[in-house]
């Protein structure tokens, strides 16, 4: 019997943005190796984008509704 680990809420997140990435740099997406970190360069590369890229929209939504 294998053991699951149940991820968090962020983790759940952070999955979806490394399957998009895996999909994106042409790699099989592994649940295993996203749990034990173990992710190609090449992947978190353009996760960090992605993630950069939803900081920057979620900044804008923040100061234009500051601004309103």
């Amino acid at each position: 019997m294998t053991k699951t680990k149940a991820m968090t809420e962020q983790m759940k997140l952070e999955y979806k943005i490394y399957r998009a990435a895996c999909r994106e740099s042409n790699v099989e997406p592994s649940r295993a190796d996203f749990l034990a970190g173990e992710i190609a360069d090449r992947v978190l590369s353009v996760m960090e984008l992605e993630q950069n890229e939803r900081e920057w929209e979620r900044r804008e939504v923040l100061s234009a509704t500051a601004g309103a």
